[in-house]
């Protein structure tokens, strides 16, 4: 097969099946076939006793006859092949056409089956992600009629005439959608927040949480450890890893050297982000501990703050205070050049005094 399929490539007209692959059968795929010409190219001219031939490719009678013999031969074993082939592929599709039918019938009963479920079982659960439901089309083509009927002539006269004839125009001007594009609409809008729910229980799950955690924020002791190689003990390192991987990370955003600032407005971004996700467990007992455990990230962001704002303090004294003792160094006539070593070291921490002053709002 796959050399015939090479061969049908390098071939002027290539055959459409491989029961026509033949190169014998090349002339007969071509879309303007003439019987005359094929047999005129086929075979040899025929000549005629005269002391000068015109062709000197032609042959006598008798060659030509046995030539002509070859060629009908050769075309009738090709014909009554094509013939039985077309035979075959002709029962295999009346055998095969119960089936089909078989097939189709369950396609339609799957269909039924998809249109009873979504507009009747689960009409509630998707009136929740769409607003108003989910409506057939020839429900909404109906109720659509029914408006532009029951809708008032709000002006008479050659105005409203101008409108009637105005308002199909308008339509076709704008494009109105075919109702299977409203159709997909809603189910991408569908799926757009079915994909947001997962993502959110995706990180929920990631978010483990130690028991020993919850006990003692649900205000019970401990009073054994768990059995080494239990489910419980599995949850509980688990749970530990977890949590000293989120105290990591969020250190790591404080101990920016760099830029400190922005260190700290991406650490309250990160908490932000934990807050959102524990309201999965509103209400259950691990609410309190993780609740206790987000508190204890944010107040290392607030310490990281009131450190950075110490910093800046002690920062600002210290140019005061080199200036000053420059100016009492060189007497009154460096008394510019020290208020402009003030000038620009204030200058210097106003951006981030600025910054800082936002994050403590924001905090």
């Amino acid at each position: 097969m796959a050399t015939d399929v090479k061969q049908d490539k390098s071939l002027p007209y290539p055959p459409k099946s491989h029961h026509t692959s033949d190169p014998f059968l090349q002339p007969f795929l071509n879309p303007s076939f003439d019987p005359v010409t094929y047999l005129n190219t086929s075979l040899p001219p025929l000549s005629l006793k005269s002391p000068m031939p015109s062709n000197h490719n032609a042959v006598p009678l008798s060659d030509l006859a046995s030539q002509a013999q070859t060629l009908l031969s050769q075309l009738d074993a090709h014909t009554t092949r094509l013939s039985d082939t077309l035979t075959q592929i002709t029962d295999d599709i009346l055998r095969s056409g119960g089936r089909m039918s078989y097939e189709v019938e369950m396609l339609r009963g799957e269909a039924l089956s998809l249109e009873e479920l979504l507009f009747e079982k689960l009409a509630e659960q998707i009136g929740m992600f769409v607003p108003g439901g989910l409506q057939k089309e020839g429900e909404a083509k109906a109720e659509e009629v029914e408006e532009k009927k029951v809708k008032p002539v709000e002006e008479g006269g050659e105005g409203s005439e101008a409108k009637t004839v105005a308002k199909p125009q308008d339509q076709v001007a704008g494009g109105e959608e075919p109702e299977s594009i409203k159709q997909l609409r809603t189910l991408t809008l569908v799926r757009e927040r079915l994909d947001s729910v997962i993502k959110v229980f995706g990180d929920a799950m990631e978010f483990s949480f130690p028991p020993s955690e919850v006990s003692v924020s649900s205000g019970f002791l401990s009073v054994s450890a768990p059995e080494p190689g239990s489910d419980l003990q599995s949850s509980e390192e688990k749970g530990q890893q977890t949590l000293q991987k989120l105290r990591d990370e969020v250190s790591g955003l404080l101990n920016n050297k760099q830029d400190p600032v922005s260190g700290i407005e991406k650490a309250a971004e990160r908490i932000e982000q934990l807050k959102k996700l524990a309201t999965v467990w509103t209400g259950t007992a691990e609410e309190k501990g993780r609740t206790r455990f987000i508190e204890s990230l944010a107040k290392m962001v607030e310490d990281r703050h009131r450190e950075l704002l110490r910093e800046l303090d002690a920062r600002k004294s210290e140019a005061a205070a080199t200036a000053t003792a420059s100016q009492q160094g060189r007497g009154g006539g460096s008394a510019a050049v020290a208020r402009e070593a003030a000038g620009e070291a204030q200058a210097a921490g106003f951006g981030l005094m600025s910054q800082l002053q936002r994050l403590r709002g924001g905090l």
